[in-house]
């Protein structure tokens, strides 16, 4: 989206703006093309040549496209396509004293001297000021005579700027991050990814004023929780949802059901943008042989098997080559791993695997019986909404009760082995209540705060931790946590430890709610 559609990704602009070599890397659908397109509107001025690399791109088509892009912006044709020489010719008499260089470029393209193509492509970049801006640059990556030509391109020809953008992040990582890659070290690694809540709601709210529609408030929290704050997939489930809104009746309101009917059309159906956004994304983000193991590792994280040994027993595997798997998708931000569990971190692609991956007969074939995966899918949707509506603390109470013994989690910045908990519920005495209570093989005593959290909220919360160990309440507490939800200043996290009480910031919980399976807190 650009123009009016476009929004928040300013900084990647300002960033753009600098004329610094730049790579934008982010997950499909990110909004890294909509990017490029806003910097070529709001540079009129500027010549940005923009070039999409094919998945099955040979190197001479790839320069002859690049050159043809160059040439057009030079010549401000944009309608249609002539012939690259029509084009070369048109841009010796347009800009004359390049022609020497247009000649050169012209007569090393039909010869496939690929070398001496890009460097005489850079030099009337450099000569006319055009960037260079490629889509899809992973698409290079069997293209090694390419990149080792590009390396010296850039070290030549440095008042060029190039633009790229990747979608696999693994190969991304490879090709720019690895200091054994031609091309570490030249680009400046821009992450393009899903936003942050508050972003993610204000885009939400910006997509309904458009269509001067309205959604009830649990609803758009459901969307953003399901989401994980993706653009993308907030976008095609506020149409979609705003689109049978409109055709079922005459209110300016979209209901639940209608979310819920988007999502097991776009979730379920072959012909769902979602659907085939997962089949696109696992297919051709890795473009790797033998995709498929990567693939089934992902469907077994989905599934709950979170651990080493345990992916290796479902998928077969050895843990060596298991292990090489999960490297490549950490690497490739696909997976998470925190202590010893991996989970994925979109938790809409965790749905899909979960729910409609494996009643395709682990192929990518229509599903057969639509109803039937509807209605399983419709249960699953509506216990993650009866989940995501309870409040915080019973939230962190059903946490600990999913605790196993074995799994680890973050918590004040250390990896801790979950213990295992007989009894977790609230508890009150002499006026006084602790949100939590957990007995088991340890003792933790734990206060949830939504809000920002001030020094007399720890006074409070130790106080009562004292009163009820004198009371004898709690024989003993083997930890005392504020699951801090809101915000805490730094200092009051020193107090807190002088208090023997640990932090447990929102994204600690959150990725211990996914290890174990449920939603993440907005």
């Amino acid at each position: 989206m650009t123009g009016e559609d476009f929004f928040d990704r300013e900084r990647e602009l300002e960033i753009l703006e600098s004329g610094k070599n730049i790579a934008l890397i982010g997950p499909r659908k990110s909004g890294k093309t909509s990017i490029i397109f806003e910097f070529v509107r709001r540079h009129p001025e500027k010549r940005i040549a923009y070039v999409y690399v094919l998945f099955q791109e040979d190197i001479n088509s790839l320069i002859s496209r690049m050159a043809r892009s160059v040439l057009m912006v030079i010549l401000r044709v944009r309608d249609e396509v002539p012939a690259l020489d029509d084009l070369i010719s048109a841009a010796m008499d347009k800009v004359p004293e390049i022609s020497a260089l247009l000649y050169n470029l012209m007569r090393h393209i039909r010869k496939q001297r690929h070398e001496e193509a890009l460097e005489a492509l850079a030099n009337v970049c450099e000569k006319t000021g055009t960037v260079i801006a490629i889509d899809e640059f992973q698409n290079v990556f069997q293209l090694e005579k390419f990149v080792d030509i590009l390396r010296m391109i850039l070290l030549k020809y440095r008042k060029v700027q190039w633009i790229i953008t990747g979608s696999s992040i693994g190969i991304m990582k490879e090709l720019l991050m690895e200091p054994s890659s031609p091309l570490f070290g030249h680009f400046e690694v821009v992450w393009v990814g899903a936003f942050d809540m508050p972003t993610a709601s204000e885009f939400l709210e910006f997509l309904l004023r458009r269509t001067q529609f309205s959604m009830p408030p649990d609803v758009k929290q459901y969307i953003l929780a399901i989401s994980g704050g993706f653009p993308f997939y907030i976008s095609i489930i506020v149409s979609k949802s705003v689109e049978k809104a409109k055709t079922k009746r005459k209110g300016k309101i979209v209901p639940w059901s209608d979310v819920m009917e988007t999502l097991e059309e776009e979730l379920c159906h072959p012909e769902g943008t979602l659907y085939r956004h997962f089949i696109e994304t696992l297919e051709k983000g890795m473009k790797r042989r033998n995709v498929g193991k990567y693939i089934d590792v992902l469907y077994w994280i989905a599934k709950g098997a979170s651990d080493l040994t345990t992916i290796s027993k479902n998928t077969g595997f050895s843990p060596q080559h298991c292990l090489k798997i999960l490297r490549f998708l950490e690497k490739s931000m696909l997976i998470e791993r925190v202590g010893d569990s991996y989970f994925l971190k979109d938790p809409l692609m965790d749905i899909w695997l979960k729910r409609i991956y494996e009643l395709m007969s682990r192929e990518y074939s229509p599903v057969r019986d639509f109803t039937q995966i509807k209605l399983m899918l419709k249960e699953y949707l509506d216990e993650l909404r009866k989940q995501i509506s309870i409040g915080a603390e019973a939230r962190i109470r059903e946490l600990l009760r999913a605790f196993d013994g074995r799994r680890k989690i973050p918590i004040a910045g250390e990896i801790v082995r979950t213990p295992t908990f007989q009894m977790v519920s609230r508890i009150t005495w002499n006026g006084n209540e602790i949100d939590v209570l957990a007995i088991g093989s340890e003792v933790w005593v734990l206060e949830v705060k939504t809000g920002s959290v001030k020094y007399e909220d720890l006074k409070t919360f130790a106080r009562k931790i004292d009163d009820a160990i004198k009371s004898g309440v709690i024989k003993r507490v083997d930890r005392r946590i504020l699951a801090c939800l809101g915000d805490i200043k730094e200092n009051l996290v020193t107090e807190a430890d002088k208090l023997g009480i640990k932090i447990w910031r929102k994204e600690e919980i959150n990725k211990a709610m996914r290890i174990f399976g449920y939603y993440p807190f907005l």
